[in-house]
Formats: C-alpha cells, structure tokens, sequence
C-alpha cells in the first residue's frame, strides 16, 4: 500500500475519532455564578428541574454556606440545559433566608464563552418566579426569604439563556474545525513515525555525581510525601478554602490543567513548613513581610494589615465627590427618621485603624501627603455633625492616652484588644448616656488587669511565624460584687444575650450591627441591657429591629470598611418611606 492511501486512512480515521470527541470538548455547559451569604450556616444546592416530567431533574452537589457578613461567590455548571424549565436554589432547614449580590450566567462551548447575562441587587427580582419571597432589596442585594421552599428563577431568565445560546450549525463548525486540524498534526505524527528510518544510536548516561543522586532522591522523598503525608506538615492559618481535587466536578477537561496545578501549590510537601522559614528570614533580616500585600512588617516587631482603604486614610489621599457624600447623609437619615420614628436611638462607633493609633511603627514611606486629600473617618464625623447633627464615636483619643498604660491594640493582629475595646466601650457609653443617664460604665479604676502571650494573631500566623511573634493578651477582671465579663460563645451571625442582674438595674434592650471588632465590646455592652442583639452585618435590616423592638441600635464599623458600611442602602421593604 503506498504512502499516501496510508496517510489518507490514518487521516480518516483521525477525523472521524476527533469529531465524536469533540462532542465532548463542546458539548454546550451552562456556567451559573451565583453570590451569597446568610445569618445562619446551612447546605444549599442548585437544581434544574421540568415540571411536566418529575425524573427529567439535574442536581448540582450541595455546599456548605457558613454564616457571614461577607458574599461567597459560587460556580456551579449544568448540562444540557435546555432540556429544563426551572433554576431553583434550595437550602436546608437552617437558612430561612439569603442575600443575594447577583446571578450570573453564560455559556461554556470548548474554549468559546458566550455571556448570557447578569442580574444584580434589585434587578433580581426581575427573574425571581415568586415575588413573595422577595423580602426586601437595593442596589447592592437582594433579601429572600424561602419559607421552606425552593427559591425559582422565571422564564426571564430561560429566555435570555435560550437567545444568547449559539447555534447548532455554529457548534457543528467548530467541532469539524477543531477535528481537521488535530487530524493534520496526527496524521503527520503517525506518518513520520512510520517513515523514520535512520534513527541515530542511543548516547551512553555519563555517571551522575553524588549530589545529583542526592538531589534526585530528595524530590522523590518530596513527591512521596506530598502524596501520603507520612511527614507531617506545619499547620496552615490561611484565611482561605486551599485548592481541592474535588474541584475538578465543575471544570471541563480545558480546565483541568489550571485546577490540578492550583492543587499542587497548595498541597505540595512541607510547603508550610518551608513557608514559615521563609518568612522568618525576610522578617529578620529585611524587615519585610513574605506577603507584602497582605501584610506590612512594622518597626519594633508590629504588624499591619495592607488594605488599601486603611493606606488611603494613613496617607490622606482619601478624595470625594459630593454624590458620594449626598449618598451617605441620605442612607443615614433616612433610617434615623426611620429609627426616630419608633423612638429608638441611633449610636455609630467606628474603632480606629491600627496604624492610626500606633503611626510610630508604622513605615515611614506611608507618610502622610499634604493638601492633597483627607482621612475617611475625621472627614465624615465633619460632615454628618455639620449635615445632620450626628456624632460618630471616635475613640482615637481616649486610645493614644490610654496607650501610655497598656498596649490597645495588638501588636500581630488588626484588631485592638480587651483593653482597647474597653476604651472604646467607655466612649461610646458616655454618648449614650446622654440620652440614658440612668446607664453607668465602667470605670478603669474598677478593673484588674493582668497579660499573657498567645499564638493567636491573625498577621503573624498568616506569616507562619505565630510562634516567633506571640501576641500579647490582657486578661479584664471586674472590681465590681457580682459582676464578670461574658464573652460570647462561638462566632455565629446573630448572638442573644439575656441579663436578668444588669449593672444599672436596666431593663433595656439593644441590637448591634457590627464586625469582629464587637468581640470584645459585647462583655462590656451586655452589662448594661437586660437583651442584647449582635448582628455581624453592616447592612442595616429595618425587619430584625421589627420584630427585636430594642430601645437602642448601634453600629460599630472598623475606620478601613466605612467605605462599604456608610454605603450600604437600607433594606427598607417596598411602600416603606422612611423620610417624611
């Protein structure tokens, strides 16, 4: 047989093999993006479904959503999805109720996208099937309750995905296409490999050195462990979900690749161990951080947190326009008309950034530039006393002063400590006694203070270097018959607190939206309140103080996230006018 009917066969059925493999290349996916959170952790699944045939259902493996003020984004894909009616989001029992940021969609085909679309905040209820689900939305979320039902996406949705999805002679292109061109390259492999004929002698190994043999036993030592763990590893305090193989389930074969090398960065041998030592070296002998943008290694052992709202304020370079401006007084007036109207009273605190308080150790290159911009909180406590006659609680000054003491804040954590947040305490007690006479703080001659050292900063484990830089605790006691500090028990969204022997004999109620800043001021806080609320939201939800009927609201906002929290539109439901 000649050479050329051989390269036609090989060629045929390489053409023939990579169509029907293509078929899986660019079998049409739906990619479905959706962002979320919720006041309670709990299991949700997506599930496509067809109401006229019950059997005809693809469920997409279930995760696990942990309460938090924070969105998690989540990537599920579908196929075939034409063959359904119905987008449903379900939870279990424990989530009565999420928020939305947005849904997004768009066809994967091989390594052509084609974006469907994007519903965002209050344009999700454009696709939501049932609108009573809708609680309440504005242009960053969208509050649904289930009710102890799936929550459906309408025919908008189907209908947008169904005109943005390519056409069938388009995929059949692309299948042939692709079938051509590796047909070419495997017939021409197949050819040269038959036709090779001089094929030169094989070069003899020279003999490898000791420390070549050396070096090649300890990678196999390394690819060992990475794949058993005989060895154990230092433990990781990353701050984020590592690289899984399960992550593969939602991927295309063209996206392997990128997962599997995902993976071996997180999981390869010793990796912390390697890391931590690292670390330490840079930190001793160059005083930088090993994640210089995530961490700011300070003068005289002091961490900080590199996040570009706090640098902006440490800088004043912080820059306005009156829509922004306009935007914050009228969210807050709107819910302190709202508020007022119920007769609750209204308290902001915001805890200072770290180098604020500590700007002697923090670096020098993050000098302040003159007239050029300014500091976010000093700049809003003038506009909101000058607009609307509100005081933002600022404990800078009370924290320099009290700083000659004791150490505020921690020195390889971005958040102040016990003792801090007493100072803070104190401040923010002193506003609401004006309108409480009847509430006493605690006073620092009324506390007994003593300190040990930790492994616990955030800054410093994220570094891998916990045990080399500890943090320094205070440990509070009162000096007061029958009272002692609470501190809440376990991190969820929402934490109750009952008080029948309140300090002041009070029987009023409180509800505190806030951050983690808040840990430490809930023991002082709940002294003070026969029930006590803790939200761990910014967003304002005018329902929860419905049905809680407190007599104060607080929010407590760390200085670096103003810029999310005094932007938050109010949750208020449709009809409501809060402003009158």
């Amino acid at each position: 047989m000649s050479k050329q009917r051989i390269y036609i066969i090989i060629w045929l059925i390489a053409l023939g093999g990579l169509y029907l493999l293509s078929g899986y290349l660019f079998k049409p996916v739906l990619h479905v993006d959706i962002s979320l959170r919720s006041m309670h952790s709990g299991s949700v699944e997506l599930r496509m479904t067809d109401p006229m045939n019950e059997k005809n259902i693809q469920v997409q493996p279930s995760f696990l959503l942990n309460a938090s003020q924070f969105f998690t984004q989540k990537n599920v894909r579908f196929e075939r999805p034409l063959q359904f009616q119905h987008l449903m989001i379900r939870t279990d029992s424990n989530v009565q109720e999420l928020f939305i940021q947005s849904i997004q969609a768009e066809w994967n085909i091989g390594f052509i996208k084609r974006w469907i679309g994007e519903w965002k905040g209050s344009d999700l209820g454009k696709i939501l099937l049932d609108q009573t689900q809708l609680i309440a939305s504005n242009e960053s979320f969208a509050q649904i309750k289930t009710f102890h039902k799936d929550i459906s996406l309408n025919e908008e949705f189907f209908n947008q995905m169904r005109e943005s999805m390519p056409s069938v002679l388009w995929i059949h292109f692309l299948r042939w296409l692709t079938a051509v061109l590796f047909a070419f390259f495997t017939a021409s492999f197949f050819m040269q490999l038959f036709t090779f004929r001089n094929i030169p002698p094989r070069n003899k190994l020279g003999i490898l050195s000791l420390s070549a043999y050396g070096f090649l036993g300890l990678l196999f030592v390394f690819l060992l462990n990475s794949l058993f763990k005989w060895i154990p590893d230092k433990v990781s305090h990353e701050n984020r979900t590592m690289a899984s193989l399960t992550d593969l389930n939602n991927k295309t074969i063209l996206e392997y690749p990128a997962v599997l090398s995902a993976y071996a960065d997180d999981h390869f041998a010793f990796r912390n161990l390697l890391f931590s030592a690292h670390s330490i070296f840079k930190a001793k002998l160059f005083q930088t951080a090993s994640l210089p943008d995530q961490v700011i290694m300070g003068k005289n052992g002091w961490f900080f947190k590199n996040d570009p709202f706090a640098i902006r304020d440490a800088r004043k370079i912080n820059q306005f326009t009156q829509a922004d401006i306009d935007q914050m007084v009228f969210i807050l007036k709107e819910r302190l008309n709202w508020l007022n109207q119920r007769g609750i009273r209204y308290y902001i605190i915001v805890p200072p950034n770290h180098d604020r308080i500590y700007r002697e150790n923090f670096p020098d290159k993050y000098s302040i530039v003159p007239n050029y911009g300014h500091d976010r909180l000093d700049y809003y406590k003038k506009i909101l006393q000058e607009k609307l006659n509100f005081t933002i609680v600022d404990p800078t000054d009370s924290l320099m002063k009290y700083k000659l003491l004791y150490d505020v804040y921690f020195s390889t954590d971005t958040h102040w400590n016990l003792f801090g947040a007493w100072v803070g305490y104190r401040n923010l007690m002193d506003q609401i006694k004006k309108d409480f006479p009847q509430l006493n703080p605690v006073e620092f001659h009324q506390l007994s203070i003593r300190d040990s050292f930790t492994n616990q900063g955030d800054l410093s484990a994220m570094l891998g270097m916990e045990e080399v830089y500890k943090r320094k605790e205070y440990l509070i006691d009162l000096k007061i018959p029958g009272q002692k500090l609470n501190f809440p028990q376990g991190a969820e969204m929402v934490l109750n607190n009952v008080n029948e022997h309140t300090l002041d004999s009070s029987q009023l109620k409180l509800m505190v939206f806030r951050d983690s800043y808040s840990n430490y001021l809930m023991p002082f806080l709940n002294m003070h309140f026969k029930e006590a609320k803790y939200v761990w939201s910014y967003a304002f939800m005018p329902d929860l103080v419905e049905d809680f009927k407190p007599d104060i609201v607080i929010l407590e906002v760390q200085q670096r996230a103003m810029i999310n929290a005094f932007h938050v539109p109010n949750l208020f439901q449709p009809g409501i006018k809060a402003i009158q």
